[in-house]
């Protein structure tokens, strides 16, 4: 590691951050079998693996549990990160009732659109 960022060298200091769908888990199976050696690798290391993913809490919690995977976790787009006890511990997306007066205060203007909130 001798060209890496003097505060990379230490294994505790690395993290992995990877997407799910297509990366590590297979585009058309979901398998994540093709991962299993790294992921055990990161795991010898200590090297925690973190998952980034458009997927919600709900969707997220039973991947985790069966990828065994006691780390913290980011969702629907990075609109949330949680800890390694499932604790929210930061919300950067608005909340449902703002974004639901920006769409009316729109439709109000004149646009036109259907949400899933519809």
């Amino acid at each position: 590691m001798s060209g890496c960022h003097p505060r990379l060298q230490s294994k505790e200091s690395m993290i992995v951050v990877t997407d799910l769908d297509g990366t590590l888990l297979d585009h058309t199976s979901y398998s994540f079998a093709a991962a299993r050696p790294a992921m055990d690798e990161l795991a010898r290391r200590n090297i925690p693996l973190i998952l980034n993913t458009s997927k919600t809490r709900a969707e997220l919690g039973e991947l985790m549990a069966e990828l065994e995977l006691e780390t913290p976790f980011i969702v629907e787009n990075g609109s949330a990160i949680y800890g390694v006890d499932g604790a929210l511990v930061l919300s950067v997306g608005a909340h449902r009732a703002t974004l639901l007066r920006v769409l009316n205060d729109a439709r109000a203007a004149g646009f036109s659109f259907t949400s899933y909130s519809d």
